[in-house]
């Protein structure tokens, strides 16, 4: 009896770990709902179908080029030992001087997806996607983009930048974060699908 009893506690944990490693979830979930261990958080619904492929712009005399590309159920760690997958965006970019071609950015050879310094962070709603912009070259300067769909053209996105809080690290060779130049659009603009 004492035997049934190990096996069956045996089975009923190896049962509750595989079914929390099938936990799926749609992208635009709950966000108030916890997570646990092993869920896959993924884009059901194509939410980010519109927004992949190549996009350009124009600002200030310089040009940036990007590609979206989706990552499918990539794991995420943390140092607490929590984990899930997730379906998420990076944008890959260059800019550069349009009267010189002088390149400012290009990010295109990254192959690291740690490594992107622009990922997508949230669905958020109507039609839009928010990223982190984060960049070690320059003393880990950050900001927060949004991209909203211009549901009268698909070949349209509105870009929005907004600085993020900063904190300057010791090695930063700046005095303030308005000092450390930043490569990509600080305003509004809008990219046509290339």
């Amino acid at each position: 009896m004492k035997y049934i009893l190990i096996i069956s506690m045996v089975l009923l944990r190896a049962l509750n770990a595989q079914s929390q490693e099938n936990i799926v979830l749609p992208l635009n979930h709950d966000p108030t709902l916890k997570i646990q261990n092993g869920t896959y958080i993924k884009d059901i619904d194509n939410i980010y179908l519109p927004y992949l492929g190549n996009w350009e712009t124009q600002w200030e005399g310089k040009k940036m080029t990007i590609t979206i590309q989706k990552n499918t159920k990539q794991l995420l760690t943390f140092p607490n030992g929590d984990y899930y997958y997730e379906d998420y965006l990076i944008i890959k970019f260059r800019v550069i001087d349009l009267a010189t071609q002088l390149e400012f950015a290009n990010t295109y050879a990254i192959s690291n997806l740690k490594d992107a310094k622009i990922r997508s962070i949230s669905t958020g709603k109507y039609n839009q996607l928010s990223f982190l912009y984060m960049d070690p070259d320059l003393c880990n300067n950050s900001g927060k983009i949004k991209l909203i769909r211009n549901l009268g053209n698909p070949n349209e996105l509105f870009y929005q930048y907004r600085f993020d809080e900063f904190w300057m690290p010791d090695n930063c060779p700046y005095l303030t974060q308005a000092e450390i130049p930043i490569y990509i659009p600080t305003v509004n603009v809008t990219l046509t699908k290339q």
